[in-house]
């Protein structure tokens, strides 16, 4: 494939390497552990009765770990920021690989909006335990208000979407460092908590309810089981699992696992974008899973899957509010469980709910760095406002990028507060659209050795019995996405499958507007997607 030619705006895009391995993992981590582990997982129980819930996060890990594998290649061959988009348009078609970054875009935008949200209901969390423990109704009630829809949340999700612009503002000079530090805490206190989750599956049902009690009054334990039975929840529905069940998980995991390759969006701010890619992307995916299942299997040993399960149950019944008498309502996560497991060690069990609260808020802040680099490849291919690649000459950030993906962001937040459905159609919405771009990505790991093999010669060159592993690869990723598109169409109805419509064909509209607008100016689609832009 040729090398830049005269259609670029410029010679040279302007972001600067500053990314090791440590950073390209950590954005990714980043990006990727925050509501699907911290929240969705834990409420599976409950929307998806019978479902095994690690089994389910193994099975959905697989389709993003050869994925991961693809992206890894293809950004070792064509390590530019603005990952799959530039993977797919120069590879299986420039209009087809636009679309697909768009719906990502639009995707990542929803997302934000959504784990800002998230956030907030986290914090409230931390907030409500914090007034538990220090016997102080000011503070239940506030984080009562954080963990129920409303305008409190929309203050702090609009506060949270705010911090990370300006942090991304700064460039990735400053916010590696941020974010490497970060998950360094994140990882670190987290294994605290799985540690302590698998001492107190060790230690049995008694000390376990106990320390639940003693976090959350006297018979709480007995309430929650009592309260369940009585409404509706029975063991032979919720506990023993089934395929079917855990198959209907897989939105959820899919959900989970969607960020892991994030690190390829800044491929070409990596120093070294072999080792970048290999740690950022493919390692990342598999230490991921690992992570999840470890901390799920924690979890359900220590208080077993019927008692979470209840838990989840009886919190999302209309009016939990009067059925409890012990325990306040809770928005159930992560945290919920995790904090107990301190046993009466006030700062240990602030950690606990803290840091699914932080995991979450570090991921909506870190799609704003991820983010604003799919509108700046565009602008730099000339098929989106030239304004959106320009670079702050001070911090080396795409600016006017950064500055439209918040507004975006924005303006999604009131939807999984007052729409529709509120977190959970939200979720599958976005997931359902990112899958889509999965899939075209697989796709364009089957078709790169043979369309662009001189493009393929620059990455690992492996094979099986002399078939390009990325091909077979691609093929096996293509099973997975295709039937987690299936899967999550289930979830959708009519009023949704509008909405994605829409976005779907507007972003062919913008392709198709500039495509001709290129074309009246003078500028041949083959100059723009016949090579690979500048670094």
């Amino acid at each position: 494939m040729a090398e830049v030619e005269f259609a670029f705006p410029r010679k040279a895009t302007g972001l600067v390497r500053e990314l090791g391995w440590w950073s390209a993992f950590s954005i990714s981590v980043s990006y990727t552990v925050g509501s699907g582990i911290n929240y969705y997982a834990i409420r599976s129980t409950s929307w998806h009765p019978g479902s095994n819930i690690p089994l389910a996060f193994i099975i959905g890990a697989l389709p993003m770990i050869f994925l991961a594998y693809i992206y890894t290649e293809m950004g070792i061959m064509m390590p530019r920021s603005g990952g799959d988009y530039i993977y797919i348009s120069r590879v299986l078609d420039p209009g087809v690989g636009f679309i697909a970054n768009w719906l990502y875009f639009v995707a990542n935008n929803f997302a934000t909006g959504l784990l800002a949200v998230i956030a907030s209901r986290s914090w409230g969390y931390v907030i409500h335990l914090a007034g538990i423990m220090t016997d102080n109704p000011s503070w239940i009630e506030l984080g009562s208000k954080l963990m129920t829809p409303g305008m409190f949340q929309f203050g702090i999700a609009i506060t949270i979407i705010t911090i990370y612009t300006l942090l991304s503002l700064f460039g990735v000079r400053i916010f590696r460092w941020y974010v490497a530090a970060i998950v360094a805490f994140g990882f670190a206190a987290s294994f605290i908590a799985i540690g302590t989750s698998f001492y107190a599956a060790a230690k049995g049902r008694d000390f376990v309810k106990a320390a639940w009690d003693a976090t959350y009054g006297a018979g709480a334990w007995e309430e929650i089981e009592r309260v369940a039975t009585e409404n509706g929840w029975t063991r032979e529905k919720f506990v023993p699992w089934t395929w079917d069940a855990t198959i209907g998980n897989f939105v959820d995991t899919f959900w989970a696992y969607w960020g892991a390759t994030a690190a390829q969006y800044v491929g070409g701010e990596m120093k070294s974008p072999k080792t970048g890619f290999i740690a950022g992307v493919f390692g990342c995916a598999i230490f991921l899973m690992v992570f999840y299942v470890v901390t799920l299997v924690g979890i359900m040993s220590a208080y077993t899957k019927a008692f979470v399960s209840q838990v989840c149950f009886v919190m999302e019944l209309e009016n939990v509010s009067e059925l409890l008498t012990v325990m306040e309502p809770l928005d159930p996560s992560l945290a919920v469980f995790t904090a107990p497991l301190a046993h009466n060690i006030p700062a240990l069990a602030m950690l606990f709910a803290i840091l699914p609260a932080l995991w979450i808020t570090n991921c909506s802040g870190s799609t704003l760095l991820v983010g604003p680099r799919q509108p700046f490849a565009w602008a730099f291919d000339r098929f989106f406002p030239e304004i959106f690649c320009e670079v702050n000459e001070t911090f080396h950030s795409p600016h006017w990028s950064v500055i439209l993906t918040a507004v975006i962001a924005y303006i999604f937040v009131p939807i999984p507060i007052w729409g529709k459905g509120g977190l959970l159609i939200a979720m599958a919405d976005v997931t359902f659209i990112y899958i889509i771009r999965c899939l075209f990505g697989a796709i364009t790991g089957v078709v790169l050795p043979y369309r662009k093999p001189d493009i393929w010669e620059r990455g690992f060159k492996l094979t099986i019995a002399g078939i390009p592993l990325i091909s077979i690869c691609g093929v096996i990723a293509c099973f997975w996405w295709l039937w987690g598109l299936a899967i999550s169409a289930w979830w959708l109805d009519f009023y949704g499958m509008a909405y994605l419509s829409f976005w779907f064909a507007f972003g062919a509209f913008i392709w198709f507007a500039f495509a001709e607008y290129n074309k009246r100016r003078g500028i041949p689609l083959e100059s723009i997607y016949g090579v690979i832009p500048p670094a």
